[in-house]
């Protein structure tokens, strides 16, 4: 696909998404979706060849999805019920990117995001990550403090889920031997989000 091909894709994809957004929805909804987009490619995209903090930026722009939805059914932006949510999200990006990382770092350098790949070189990064991944456990933790989730059945199921979370990538980064491998460690966490995700749901459904 050429540069121009793309870029008349995006355009006629953005104005569309945007149009719905807009008539559909509420106008604060549309606002933040434009703002989405521009985030990501005016300032993520070109920041993550040269700051290896891009990333930081980056994650921005997959907190603000479930706050899009929540403002297009008439919620307020910062209403605390859907800040939590987003912080999750955002939270959850970062690990999930450094373990893309770990696996593709050939393939982010040869496409020449090298600033980026300072993580995947970092003495301590099991350390950090180990770290990212347990912030990302606490958010979900306080979801019942936020009422976020309310059912006593689903806030069990919460933090037996952020058990089995800490000790699933406890053991894949530091145990003695390497029994669980990269690719296991990546859709663990991915399940680990659609589970989060899928609570979410029930409980909205429930209250």
């Amino acid at each position: 696909m050429s540069p121009k091909a793309a870029l008349f894709i995006a355009l006629i994809t953005g104005l569309a998404g945007f149009s719905i957004l807009f008539f559909a929805t509420t106008w604060i909804s549309a606002v933040l979706g434009i703002f989405n987009l521009m985030c990501y490619n005016m300032v993520y995209t070109p920041l993550k060849q040269k700051y290896s903090f891009s990333l930081l930026i980056g994650a921005i722009t997959g907190a603000i999805p479930p706050v899009i939805g929540w403002c297009a059914s008439g919620g307020y932006v910062f209403d605390s019920t859907i800040i939590p949510v987003a912080v999750f999200m955002y939270l959850w990006q970062i690990p999930h990117f450094w373990l893309i990382l770990f696996k593709y770092n050939s393939d982010y350098e040869a496409a020449g995001f090298e600033p980026l790949l300072f993580i995947t070189r970092l003495g301590n990064k099991k350390d950090i990550l180990f770290v990212w991944i347990l912030g990302t456990s606490v958010s979900t933790i306080l979801f019942p403090y936020f009422h976020v989730v309310s059912s006593l059945y689903l806030i069990l199921i919460l933090l037996a889920m952020n058990v089995i979370l800490i000790y699933f990538f406890y053991k894949f980064l530091f145990g003695s031997k390497p029994t669980i491998n990269l690719r296991v460690a990546f859709g663990t966490f991915y399940l680990y989000q659609i589970s989060i995700l899928a609570i979410l749901i029930i409980n909205a459904c429930i209250y």
